[in-house]
């Protein structure tokens, strides 16, 4: 997760029930019922199709002229895909 983290710039990680508690403390939402649900088995699919599009031609060319910050996220992707066969 660090390593994603690093790639996509991203926040420190927390859990869904750190959610469901940060959203309970915030008015409007501590009477209602918040569910946390995992979405991993939903959203697995769209990380290889994301890196089979990045493999085009067309997107290699878009990726060396962009520059590093993009480039880690065409690494996040694979750190993607791996973390979710571990």
């Amino acid at each position: 997760l660090g390593a994603i983290n690093y790639c996509y710039y991203l926040p420190k990680w927390c859990s869904g029930a750190d959610y469901r508690s940060l959203f309970g403390k915030q008015p409007g939402f501590a009477s209602s019922k918040i569910v946390v649900e995992d979405w991993t088995r939903n959203i697995a699919p769209f990380w290889p199709a994301v890196f089979r599009s990045a493999l085009r031609w067309r997107s290699l060319r878009g990726l060396m002229r962009t520059g590093i910050r993009t480039a880690r996220g065409a690494v996040a992707i694979l750190l993607m895909i791996v973390g979710y066969r571990i």
